[in-house]
């Protein structure tokens, strides 16, 4: 990669190198001028990703509501962030809608902060276990979008009794593999 990178540095300028900075930082290479920019990580993939995978959790959770959706249902939440035009500003509330068909959790997006701001209910999920009654469950597109990790047309997820959304996901690889990924993802408070 890096004889690449060289390379590509020769090719952009032409033998004329003045302006062109080697910067090395103790985890990254850089190679800055007029005419280009890149960085190459020095550092193990092990230590960039540490600090993102917590130890093992201890805390006892307990399942209260159950829903499942498909990777298909989150993508649709995300082409439609266009509803408001701060993004940031934007949450979904996970919600049952009495009013609307029983057994489906409804995302809408919006931000109820603010009576007014534009909004959209959509169908997200099947109801499999338990009832939010007038509970709402806040969520953002970063966290929405953790769930979509791992692509699926059959996401169970599961509302703890500790404000905490908990999604497992196993997939058989070749020669006996496998592959289990729990995802803990924390409610929104607003």
């Amino acid at each position: 990669m890096l004889l690449k990178i060289l390379m590509t540095v020769k090719e952009v300028h032409e033998n004329d190198y003045s302006g062109f900075k080697f910067l090395f930082d103790g985890s990254a290479m850089k190679f800055e001028s007029k005419k280009m920019k890149t960085k190459l990580t020095t550092c193990r993939d092990s230590a960039l990703i540490e600090k993102w995978i917590s130890k093992k959790l201890v805390t006892p959770l307990q399942p209260v509501f159950e829903f499942s959706t498909t990777s298909d249902m989150i993508k649709r939440l995300n082409n439609h962030s266009f509803i408001m035009t701060d993004a940031s500003a934007l949450r979904i509330y996970l919600s049952m809608d009495k009013q609307l068909e029983k057994n489906v959790l409804y995302a809408t997006l919006g931000n109820e902060t603010n009576n007014l701001n534009n909004s959209l209910t959509l169908k997200f999920g099947l109801v499999t276990f338990g009832s939010l009654e007038d509970r709402k469950l806040v969520l953002d597109f970063e966290r929405l979008n953790i769930f979509n990790m791992v692509p699926s047309n059959d996401m169970k997820i599961q509302l703890m009794d500790k404000n905490v959304l908990v999604s497992k996901t196993t997939m058989n690889g070749k020669n006996g593999t496998v592959f289990n990924l729990t995802i803990y993802n924390s409610l929104r408070k607003s």
